[in-house]
């Protein structure tokens, strides 16, 4: 429901489901609490809409690869911000918004451009290292 909700405002999605999904939602918060006789789940609504990946040392990435992730998540928080302040006519959040995923993006940039220089130095040892054990052609063979 979340992500089509979400689908919707920026233009795509199924509007045409969210009622549907909404109707779903309730009925099964009815039946938790009837079950467990309390809405104790609603704590755990943030956890399950998470879409982050917080917990980056189980992803076994390398420095630059983390710093993709987190300027990725810091930028997409921003747009998420943006998007609800501007539903909700909250121009202080949205400014607060921005300047997320400002900062998100700038640390993607950062951290693609030290990935180039990453590969350009490897690349260059590379090249030398090719230059110095590549044999010599006789004379003799040509």
């Amino acid at each position: 429901m979340a992500a089509n909700l979400i689908r919707v405002v920026r233009g795509a999605g199924k509007p045409f489901e969210i009622a549907e999904n909404a109707q779903t939602f309730i009925q099964a918060l009815v039946k938790y609490r009837e079950v467990a006789g309390d809405l104790d789940v609603m704590d755990q609504f943030p956890a399950m809409l998470s879409f982050g990946a917080k917990d980056y040392l189980k992803l076994n990435l390398d420095e630059a690869n983390l710093e993709k992730a987190r300027g990725e998540e810091r930028a997409i928080r921003g747009a998420l911000q943006i998007a609800a302040s501007r539903l909700l006519g909250q121009t202080t959040q949205v400014r607060a918004g921005e300047d997320e995923l400002s900062d998100g993006a700038r640390q993607l940039v950062n951290a693609y451009a030290e990935q180039a220089r990453e590969r350009e130095r490897k690349g260059g040892e590379t090249a030398q290292l090719t230059r110095a054990v590549r044999p010599k052609r006789r004379p003799d063979l040509i």
